[in-house]
């Protein structure tokens, strides 16, 4: 090595060095748990009373009986405590008023974070403050899961990089699966959802469906028939009925047939004498003249 890389390599380490000794310089040191000089509140949350604020010890900082605790496990709270007597302005006057000075502090699990802990079926453990999983449900998992204790529920190994169109990745069956958002477009169109493609599909109709729909087609068939026969005979009508203005038609026809008649048969005495033929048509009803028997005088 040569001056000039040995002097390079100097200076490094001097860098090196001296990043180093300014991290450790601007290095954040912990506040612990113990009695801290704070300003107290004299009467909240009015401040009639002067000054509003005093100097006393309050208990406050990290918990130091366990390791890198989180506050949301563990809190800061005075172990022991001492009355001191001050006087205050009031708008009454001097007023003496107690005010609480913590000497000593100690560390605790937080209650609400136990007792939540406890309700959702976890195992509470005090000296560290800790929920940890329960063990029966360690072998509750799939072949394509694991149990992950810091959450204690089953996790996917793994899961892909990218589902296909309109799927999204499931974690509770490792798999993917379709979207609400393909079921949401689906639906509002009134169709089904294919669980393979994910894309939308008409619905099978039900048998019961199908008979009731074929049902309805045929009595609106039926319906449709006999409107359609009522209007052609009523058009006929109509028109018979202008032609019979005319003297013609089959209504006109049938009126002349069975008003002309050639003769009449007569009932006398209990014997038919026929006086004439009668020409009538089919749709004629033969017209009889019933006499009363007259009795006969013999000359």
């Amino acid at each position: 090595m040569n001056s000039v890389e040995r002097a390079v390599f100097l200076v490094l380490l001097s860098v090196i060095a001296f990043s180093e000794a300014q991290g450790q310089a601007n290095k954040a040191p912990p506040a612990n748990c113990q009695p801290w000089r704070v300003p107290v509140e004299v009467d909240p949350p009015k401040h009639n009373n002067r000054p509003y604020y005093v100097e006393m010890h309050r208990c406050m900082g990290q918990c130091t009986n366990i390791a890198l605790i989180s506050p949301l496990q563990c809190e800061c709270v005075a172990a022991t405590t001492q009355d001191i007597t001050l006087n205050v302005v009031t708008p009454l006057g001097y007023e003496s008023q107690i005010f609480k000075n913590h000497t000593s502090c100690r560390s605790q699990c937080k209650a609400s974070y136990k007792e939540r802990c406890i309700k959702e079926g976890y195992n509470w453990d005090e000296p560290t403050c800790t929920c940890s999983c329960p063990k029966q449900l360690s072998g509750s998992c799939a072949a394509n899961q694991f149990w992950n204790t810091g959450s204690c529920q089953c996790e996917c190994n793994s899961a892909p990089s990218t589902c296909s169109s309109g799927m999204s990745w499931n974690k509770s069956s490792c798999s993917c699966q379709c979207s609400a958002m393909a079921f949401a477009k689906c639906s509002k169109n009134g169709w089904a959802t294919s669980l393979r493609t994910c894309r939308c599909i008409r619905p099978q109709p039900k048998a019961a469906q199908v008979e009731k729909s074929q049902s309805s087609e045929s009595e609106t068939k039926l319906v449709v028939s006999l409107v359609v026969i009522g209007l052609l005979l009523g058009t006929l009508f109509v028109i018979d009925l202008v032609l019979m203005w005319s003297k013609k038609g089959f209504m006109y026809g049938l009126k002349t047939k069975c008003s002309e008649k050639k003769g009449d048969t007569e009932f006398i005495n209990g014997t038919e004498a026929e006086t004439g033929s009668v020409d009538m048509s089919k749709n004629c009803k033969h017209t009889n003249h019933y006499t009363e028997q007259q009795p006969i005088a013999i000359v």
